[in-house]
C-alpha cells in the first residue's frame, strides 16, 4: 500500500512540475545558456523599456531647460493687409497696402541664480532615472538568475524522482 502511495505520489508530482514547466518556462527549439537568457531580458523586458524612456525624457527636459534658461528668445510677429478707405467729405480716397514685420529678441541677463539651480535640478532627476535605470537592470539580472537556477533544480529534483521511482 505504501509503495502504491509513493508511486502515485512520484507520477503527480512529475505531472505537476512537468506542467508548470510548459506554463512558465515555454520549450524553445534550443536550449538557452544563462548568458542568453539574462542577455533576452535586458534587451526585450517592458521594464527595461520604460525606464529607458523615462531617461531619455528626463535628459530632454535638461535640454529645455538649459536652452530656456541660457539662450535668447526671438519672437516674430507680422501682417500683410490691403486697406481701401472712401472718404465722401474731403479729399481722395485711399487705397494701401499694409505691410508690418516685428522682431523682438529677449536674453535673460540675471536671474540670481534659479536658472542655474532648475538646470541642476533637472541634471540630478536625470541621474535619478541613470540609477533607476541600473536598478531595474540589476532586479532583472537577479529574477532571471534565479528563475534559471530554480528551473535547473526542479529538473534534477524531477530526475532524481524518476530515476527513485525506476528502482522501486
Amino acid at each position: 500500500m505504501r509503495l502504491r502511495f509513493a508511486d502515485g505520489f512520484w507520477k503527480n508530482m512529475g505531472s505537476a512540475l512537468g506542467l508548470a514547466g510548459m506554463v512558465f518556462f515555454p520549450l524553445n527549439a534550443g536550449a538557452e545558456t544563462l548568458q542568453e537568457a539574462v542577455e533576452t531580458v535586458l534587451q526585450q523586458h517592458d521594464r527595461i523599456q520604460a525606464a529607458r524612456s523615462d531617461l531619455d525624457a528626463a535628459g530632454a527636459r535638461k535640454d529645455q531647460v538649459f536652452r530656456s534658461v541660457f539662450t535668447p528668445t526671438l519672437t516674430v510677429t507680422s501682417h500683410v493687409g490691403h486697406e481701401r478707405q472712401s472718404d465722401q467729405t474731403s479729399g481722395p480716397d485711399t487705397d494701401m497696402n499694409s505691410r508690418e514685420l516685428d522682431l523682438a529678441v529677449k536674453q535673460l541677463l540675471f536671474d540670481f541664480g534659479k536658472g542655474l539651480a532648475d538646470v541642476t535640478v533637472q541634471d540630478k532627476q536625470r541621474q535619478q532615472m541613470q540609477a533607476a535605470l541600473e536598478n531595474v537592470n540589476q532586479t532583472l539580472i537577479l529574477d532571471a538568475v534565479t528563475s534559471y537556477l530554480n528551473l535547473n533544480r526542479a529538473t534534477k529534483v524531477l530526475d532524481f524522482a524518476k530515476k527513485s521511482v525506476a528502482n522501486i
